[in-house]
């Protein structure tokens, strides 16, 4: 078993010097969005009042979730396709590399590369909304300033939702070689599952029976709810211990039953 965690830590190791040394694509992405992200400070020129470091948090989270996201089902379908194209795949496997441990060695660091990106673009949000929550308390209109550890949360809340993502896109991708049906399929996923939660908590509200329905298909799908997350994040202070765990603990249900399908499926399919 040791050996395997070694395994498992050098192909990651190896995943992550791959997309953050030597994939360019990956690099310009992670510029643009550090210059979108930043970009974000305009707002403040806007009439909003103390609105405005609200509408730079939103917008900054909704802007790093949905790229990275988009970012990681791009690398992570790519590089089960690359692999298998360059015969890379069965040259691991051939030298005594368990077909798990590879797959979750090249999921792991593709991921674990998103979320120091994404970790990245999130502490240059909290300088801007920091800065911008700063210049209203100079003005004398009462706003509250997120402590560090809402940003923690934020961090945290975002790499559980992107590891549900890999392990949707890695499931998809057993069922073709193909690069474009895990991406576009992931996204479909992704997407509708966004929006099965919003309109599962707007049904509950406005009609009842049909938000029950809503509920039910919104518990099948992950997880990607962002919207609750933001305003307890901003209005609440963060979750407490007990409510955050639970958080989590949905997101790793989810990512540990779709990670050992992909396993199973990975199993039985000829390279």
């Amino acid at each position: 078993m040791f050996d395997a965690f070694k395994r498992v830590r050098l192909l990651t190791a190896e995943s992550v010097r791959e997309v953050l040394v030597y994939n360019r694509w990956f690099q310009l992405c992670l510029v643009s969005l550090i210059i979108f992200v930043l970009g974000l400070q305009s707002l403040v020129h806007l009439p909003l009042g103390a609105s405005s470091a609200k509408l730079i948090f939103d917008l900054g989270q909704g802007g790093i979730l949905l790229s990275f996201g988009i970012i990681l089902i791009v690398t992570v379908a790519h590089q089960q396709f690359d692999d298998l194209a360059s015969g890379i795949s069965p040259m691991y496997l051939v030298r005594a590399v368990r077909r798990w441990e590879y797959l979750l060695g090249k999921v792991l660091g593709v991921w674990l590369s998103i979320v120091f990106s994404g970790g990245l673009a999130v502490l240059v949000l909290s300088y801007l909304v920091r800065r911008n929550l700063q210049q209203l308390m100079e003005q004398s209109l009462g706003v509250s300033v997120p402590n560090w550890s809402v940003w923690f949360q934020i961090w945290c809340y975002h790499a559980a939702q992107w590891w549900v993502l890999a392990s949707v896109v890695t499931f998809l991708g057993m069922f073709s070689r193909s690069f474009l049906f895990p991406v576009a399929l992931g996204l479909l996923v992704w997407l509708t599952s966004m929006l099965a939660h919003g309109m599962a908590a707007f049904m509950e509200t406005s009609v009842g029976q049909e938000g029950r329905i809503w509920e039910w298909v919104a518990w099948l799908l992950p997880r990607f709810d962002l919207s609750r997350v933001q305003g307890q994040l901003w209005y609440d202070g963060g979750y407490d211990l007990a409510g955050w765990m639970f958080l989590l603990l949905i997101n790793l249900l989810y990512s540990a039953l779709f990670f050992v399908a992909s396993i199973f499926l990975f199993q039985r399919r000829s390279l």
